[in-house]
């Protein structure tokens, strides 16, 4: 009774079997062809025969294979109907076709619906089958290398996007614990004008309710949740403004900064020429002088100057901090106002974008012109209070 197929022990010694060789199933319906192809690899790889199609199923779906070499007509089931098969059930195994027949309806069948890696005509020399065989696993093994770098890639890949992710969250808390300094360092100004109020009350003074210093805390902290909320929103803020000499404003500020250790290591000039009369909510303002100044100062070397102008020009307040410091380079001075960009470690990137903000709520504009080597210069212009243009509504 003949099997439905067939095993056959190569006889290798047990050194040899150790080694790891390629699976190849042979599957043919002639035994002294499967007998001559078996003998033919068994040096080189584990072969395995089947007679025909549907043995080799049963083998294929019981045992690991790397290759299938095939014989086109045989009973049951054709070689390329095996392929067929195999190409849906077994991508990965390499498929070669034999066939005694240039059966060309059979080979293109064989190459578009099975994609059989390499077609033969039998009788085909040995070497050239050996030749296929070899190529064909090949092809293979480095399929499955391609496969394996871009599942591995795709793993690092998720690797970096996560610690990115953590990086990112870890760069938001930072920046959100510098903007919350910032905040805190303003409300406690506030606060500080409520408690002055508070201890008025207390001595018998005005009534916190009608108290300048009240008024002055509740404003200044309305003003700040009012500039949040439109930072956040990329809307231009209300503030309550009143009128005032915007060139006394910046005398009593320069003042105060030369009382301070702010102008220890460069001259720090005023040229101010007043009045410069503007619908200023002065607090805010004096916000922005800080930031310039503050910014100023440290890009300006020991020995530098910090020069802040104001003048009424064209009809318009005209304010100027300008100093001698290293200047910005031509790629980054664009990009100045942008929320978040900064150059300095310590920086939240937050300070030009909510000076920005505070006098396009004063219906002004602010430009930065710079000079690598030589310096910078903020300039803000401001309508004056005759003609001024009404803070725009948040």
């Amino acid at each position: 009774m003949t099997p439905t197929h067939e095993v056959r022990s190569t006889g290798e010694s047990p050194r040899t079997a150790a080694a790891p060789r390629a699976r190849v199933l042979v599957v043919d319906d002639e035994a002294e062809l499967r007998e001559t192809m078996e003998l033919m690899l068994h040096r080189q790889y584990d072969v395995r025969t089947a007679r025909d199609g549907a043995d080799a199923q049963q083998l294929l779906g019981a045992e690991p294979f790397d290759l299938v070499v095939a014989d086109e007509r045989m009973p049951r089931m054709r070689g390329t109907d095996l392929f067929v098969w195999l190409r849906t059930h077994q991508p990965d195994v390499g498929r070669v076709l034999l066939t005694a027949f240039a059966d060309i309806d059979a080979m293109l069948r064989a190459i578009n619906e099975g994609q059989v890696e390499r077609f033969l005509v039998k009788p085909c020399d040995p070497l050239m089958l050996r030749m296929a065989i070899a190529e064909t696993l090949e092809q293979r093994r480095l399929t499955l290398e391609n496969r394996r770098l871009v599942e591995d890639l795709k793993v690092r890949n998720r690797e970096l996007e996560t610690t990115r992710e953590r990086l990112l969250q870890t760069e938001k808390l930072a920046l959100a614990g510098k903007l919350a300094a910032g905040i805190a360092h303003d409300i406690r100004n506030y606060l500080t004008a409520l408690m002055g109020a508070a201890e008025l009350s207390s001595l018998g003074g005005a009534s916190e309710l009608s108290s300048p210093l009240f008024e002055e805390g509740v404003q200044g902290i309305q003003d700040l949740a009012s500039e949040l909320m439109c930072l956040a929103q990329g809307r231009v803020p209300h503030y309550h403004v009143r009128v005032a000499d915007l060139a006394e404003l910046v005398s009593q500020f320069v003042g105060e900064l030369r009382r301070s250790t702010i102008d220890q290591r460069f001259r720090l000039v005023a040229e101010v020429h007043g009045p410069v009369t503007c619908a200023l909510a002065a607090r805010r303002f004096r916000r922005v002088l800080w930031n310039l100044v503050q910014n100023a100062s440290e890009a300006t070397p020991e020995g530098g100057e910090i020069r802040v102008a104001c003048h009424v020009d064209r009809g318009q307040a005209f304010l100027e901090v300008k100093d001698t410091g290293r200047g910005i380079p031509s790629d980054q001075l664009e990009r100045v106002f942008e929320a978040f960009f900064t150059t300095r470690p310590s920086g939240t990137g937050l300070g030009l974008e909510v000076c920005r903000m505070i006098v396009r709520a004063h219906g002004g504009t602010i430009e930065c012109r710079s000079e690598v080597g030589v310096g910078t210069a903020f300039q803000i212009r401001l309508p004056l209070a005759a003609t001024a243009m009404e803070p725009s509504v948040a």
